[in-house]
């Protein structure tokens, strides 16, 4: 997962009031992105920042329309 502090490698980290977007720092998240702490993620469908930045799923579930919602296995 890239973050502020590992952004497209690791240790490589965002200067001040950059943001990680699509693996580079950049001043604002790009369109349809979310800033949670200084990276930036799809509150859509990431697992971590599902619906808010914060809201994790379980690892049951995936994030579906910003819902988290359980994985349908079939077996």
């Amino acid at each position: 997962m890239e973050t502020v502090q590992n952004c497209g490698a690791c240790g490589n980290a965002c200067g001040a009031g950059k943001k990680c977007s699509a693996g580079t720092c950049q001043d604002a998240c790009a369109s349809g992105l979310t800033d949670c702490a200084g990276s930036c993620y799809d509150l859509n469908k990431d697992r971590v920042h599902c619906g808010a930045c914060g809201t994790t799923c379980n690892r049951d579930e995936n994030c579906v329309s910003g819902v988290c919602t359980k994985v349908d296995v079939c077996q």
